[in-house]
């Protein structure tokens, strides 16, 4: 399968270095050329998306859904049997299979929700829509378990909030894009909506504890919160059907090891 990336970031780069793949910015691209260069590809993956949460809804909508809009009627006008796969989020999720909504949702949340609609309701056969949960990109600048652990090897000293009871259902970048390999490789599930996660919380105390035993000097603060933190969807159930195979692997080894890349 020849796999198309619309955009680059995190998880085409991480994509990259495991799987053969092209990236081209459909943006920079007239839409007069899309037909030319779609014709290459077996499975396009559209991750691209302003991500910017400060932007005015106007500018999200046209940048996170119009490119959705167009780029779907263009498949399926001329390559209704392409895979098309809808990198979306779960910021719009209120629980696994619900949407909060759409008045609470951010301007970000609410123009990735309306490209996934548009997904669902459109006829194109092989559409699949993509939720990750939170993603562990081993980059500080990224999330906050990675922001949490390079302070913890960087600075010998993390502050957890409330007692890090916060949770969040982890998914190392390296391990979403096998998952997405799979499903870009195969027909059988080229029309679904798949939540890709690791089905098990962890929380922040866990990670700290996982962080004291590579370093038993590691300082843990703690700041109690004098308001009730917005809570991070963690809850995603293994699917019924599972659609794709699950990949196992051990989230402490993947903070481990990050940790010790981070030392001198």
């Amino acid at each position: 399968m020849k796999v198309l990336f619309t955009g680059g970031g995190s998880i085409a780069t991480a994509y990259l270095q495991r799987y053969a793949a092209d990236v081209v910015s459909l943006r920079k691209q007239p839409d007069a050329q899309w037909y030319q260069l779609l014709e290459n590809y077996d499975v396009i993956i559209h991750n691209a998306a302003n991500l910017d949460f400060n932007q005015p809804l106007t500018t999200l909508i046209q940048d996170n859904f119009d490119i959705t809009r167009r780029l779907l009627d263009t498949i399926f006008q001329y390559y209704p049997t392409k895979h098309f796969i809808y990198i979306g989020s779960m910021s719009y999720l209120e629980t696994a299979t619900t949407y909060i909504t759409p008045q609470k949702m951010s301007n970000y949340a609410f123009s990735k929700y309306l490209g996934e609609v548009y997904c669902l309701q459109h006829p194109h056969l092989y559409t699949s829509i993509v939720r990750f949960s939170t993603l562990f990109y081993q980059n500080p600048f990224k999330d906050g378990i990675s922001k949490l652990i390079y302070e913890a090897a960087t600075k010998g000293s993390i502050t957890l909030i409330d007692g890090g009871i916060a949770v969040r259902d982890i998914l190392p970048i390296d391990v979403a894009v096998q998952y997405l390999y799979k499903l870009a490789n195969t027909t059988v599930l080229a029309s679904s909506t798949l939540n890709i996660a690791s089905h098990k919380a962890t929380s922040f105390a866990e990670i700290a504890n996982y962080l004291l035993r590579k370093d038993s000097t590691l300082e843990i603060n703690n700041y109690q919160s004098q308001s009730i933190m917005p809570s991070i969807l963690a809850d995603f159930p293994p699917q019924i059907d599972n659609k794709l195979d699950k990949i196992d692997f051990i989230i402490e080894n993947y903070i481990s090891e990050y940790f010790s890349s981070l030392k001198p």
